[in-house]
């Protein structure tokens, strides 16, 4: 049986950042899980996150559900007439349309019916809706006069099966193979014409770095690197990275100083502003001593 290629891209207004990986992986796992419910294989999937979009990459997704053979048991032989009637009624044929198959020494009436297998292009609206809407968002928000909700407003919708547009109408957006850069960019949107071609083509159209783990250890080597031409040890807190990976597409890391006097405010308080409020990653001298600078990153 053949495969495609799928890419779902789900644009928005900047996410939250502590929830951002959270509403991604969700929304892998949603449609994932909606596949297995249809008997429909993948080869792999891949989740990408970054502040203005939700995307997911499948590769090798079947092309059809398989042919299956729908068995539905009735009641007994022996039961009433009406009883037998009222099930082959609930099946929508006659009761000599029912077979009788021996179970556990009795023998009973069964509805055996083969149903035809759906083509995956059909089944993906409904399966990315459902995955989308079953994605566990606290405080859902709305928007202009519409009934829908989510945990940011929505703007754009990509859904490709290899170079084919699904035709599909989610929270009031059309589904295209258009997707958008960053804000600043002279003209931000850019035109897909494969599913498998996603990660490439934001990186060198757009600069953006979609896979949320590659961003990060970008960010981490950048980070590090400026420390080192500022002759300093960067301390490098997990959680922030995470943060700072989530506010950022187009990752550029650069330093900064604030005037020495501060110094003479406890280095908790400083450290604890710097990393709580303005996001930054604070330095360190040879020594250990806490240095008047910090290194922020930008995205731009």
């Amino acid at each position: 049986m053949s495969t495609h290629d799928f890419l779902l891209e789900l644009g928005t207004e900047e996410l939250p950042p502590k929830l951002l990986s959270k509403l991604s992986e969700s929304l892998k796992n949603n449609i994932v899980d909606e596949l297995k419910k249809i008997n429909i294989s993948l080869t792999s999937v891949m989740a990408f996150a970054t502040p203005r979009r939700l995307a997911v990459s499948i590769a090798g997704l079947q092309s059809k559900q398989k042919d299956q053979i729908i068995e539905k048991k009735g009641p007994s032989i022996e039961s009433p007439e009406m009883a037998v009637k009222g099930f082959a009624k609930s099946c929508g044929v006659d009761i000599n349309k029912l077979e009788k198959k021996l179970l556990g020494g009795k023998e009973y009436y069964f509805y055996l019916k083969e149903e035809v297998g759906q083509n995956i292009s059909s089944l993906l609206p409904t399966i990315i809706e459902s995955s989308i809407k079953n994605i566990p968002i606290t405080r859902a928000m709305k928007w202009g006069d519409s009934d829908y909700s989510f945990v940011r407003p929505v703007h754009w919708l990509v859904m490709m099966l290899d170079k084919e547009i699904i035709p599909a109408k989610i929270m009031g957006l059309e589904s295209g193979r258009v997707t958008k850069g960053l804000r600043f960019q002279k003209d931000p949107t850019i035109e897909l014409s494969h599913a498998n071609e996603y990660e490439l083509i934001m990186s060198e159209s757009a600069q953006i770095v979609v896979d949320f783990k590659k961003r990060k250890e970008i960010i981490r080597e950048q980070v590090i690197s400026i420390a080192k031409e500022n002759s300093a040890e960067v301390v490098i807190d997990e959680s922030l990275l995470d943060e700072v990976c989530a506010l950022v597409e187009y990752p550029r890391a650069f330093a900064g100083k604030f005037d020495e006097k501060f110094l003479s405010v406890p280095h908790e308080a400083l450290i604890s502003a710097m990393k709580s409020h303005q996001k930054y990653f604070h330095l360190l001298d040879s020594k250990g001593g806490l240095l008047p600078l910090f290194i922020s990153v930008a995205n731009i």
